[in-house]
C-alpha cells in the first residue's frame, strides 16, 4: 500500500467515523462540512481521500485537530507505507 491511498484511508474513515465517536450514531461529518472547516475545497477533500493526491504538512496538521487524530498517527501511517 502506498503512503498516499494509507492517509486517504485514514482521512476517510477518521471523516466518516467523526460523529460516532462523540456517541451521535446516525450521523458522519460531510467532505463539505470537512472541507468549512480546513478552509479548503470540497474537491481537495475528494483528492486527498482518493489518495489522488496529498494535503500539506499544515493541511495535516489541521485535518489532525478537526478530526481528533493524534498527529503523530497521521505521519506514521505515511512513514510505514514508504
Amino acid at each position: 500500500m502506498t503512503k498516499q491511498v494509507a492517509l486517504a484511508k485514514l482521512i476517510k474513515t477518521s471523516r466518516e467515523n467523526y460523529y460516532k465517536s462523540r456517541g451521535i450514531v446516525d450521523d458522519e461529518m460531510s467532505k463539505a462540512q470537512l472541507a468549512r472547516r480546513m478552509k479548503a475545497k470540497k474537491q481537495s477533500i475528494s483528492q486527498w481521500e482518493s489518495g489522488n493526491t496529498m494535503p500539506t504538512l499544515k493541511s495535516m496538521v489541521k485535518l489532525a485537530d478537526i478530526l481528533n487524530i493524534e498527529w503523530y498517527l497521521v505521519f506514521d501511517t505515511i512513514h510505514q507505507n514508504e
